[in-house]
C-alpha cells in the first residue's frame, strides 16, 4: 500500500506569487490584491526570467486567472471552490 501526504490550500488563502531569479537569487512577490503584473526581467541583475514572450505571457495569464477567480468569489459567491494541491515537502 502506498500512502501520500498532500497540502491543500484554498485559492483565497494565496497572498501572492513569488518569483525568484535563478541567476542572482533576488526575489519579488506579486501581491494578488495589487494591479502590477510580473516583470519579464530581474529588477536586480536584468536577467531575462522567462526565456521569451510565450513563457512571460503564461506567467501573466496564471496571475490574472487567479486574480479573476478571487474577484468572482467575492462578487458572485460560486457554489464551488478552487483548491491547490501540493506534495508535502517534508515527506521524501
Amino acid at each position: 500500500m502506498t500512502a501520500e501526504r498532500l497540502l491543500i490550500f484554498d485559492v483565497a488563502d494565496l497572498r501572492g506569487i513569488r518569483v525568484e531569479c535563478k541567476k542572482c537569487q533576488a526575489q519579488i512577490t506579486i501581491r494578488l490584491d495589487q494591479t502590477p503584473g510580473i516583470k519579464a526581467v530581474c529588477p536586480s541583475c536584468n536577467a531575462e526570467w522567462f526565456g521569451g514572450q510565450g513563457a512571460h505571457d503564461a506567467a501573466l495569464g496564471l496571475t490574472n486567472a487567479i486574480k479573476l477567480w478571487l474577484k468572482y468569489e467575492r462578487e458572485k459567491k460560486p457554489d464551488a471552490t478552487l483548491r491547490l494541491e501540493f506534495s508535502d515537502p517534508t515527506r521524501q
